[in-house]
């Protein structure tokens, strides 16, 4: 997930994300990345809005979501893990 403690839709996705996170913890690794802390992966990842959820599989984007969409983010994990 990359966010930013000042974006509204951030705040609004980070329950669910962190429920998602706990309740598929030994199917996934679940991130944050604060994006005024580490600009290099914002870049890295070509991230231009928030949030934006990325899949990532062995090193290869498999997903993204961006803005606050519980359900595509929910499908895209269920999709791939």
């Amino acid at each position: 997930m990359f966010w930013a403690s000042w974006n509204e839709p951030c705040r609004v996705m980070m329950r669910p994300f962190r429920a998602m996170a706990v309740a598929k913890r030994r199917a996934a690794i679940f991130c944050q990345v604060d994006v005024d802390k580490f600009k290099d992966i914002v870049e890295r990842y070509r991230v231009e809005a928030l949030p934006t959820f990325l899949l990532l599989k062995q090193g290869v984007e498999k997903g993204r979501v961006v803005g606050a969409k519980v359900g595509d983010l929910s499908n895209i994990i269920m999709a791939n893990i």
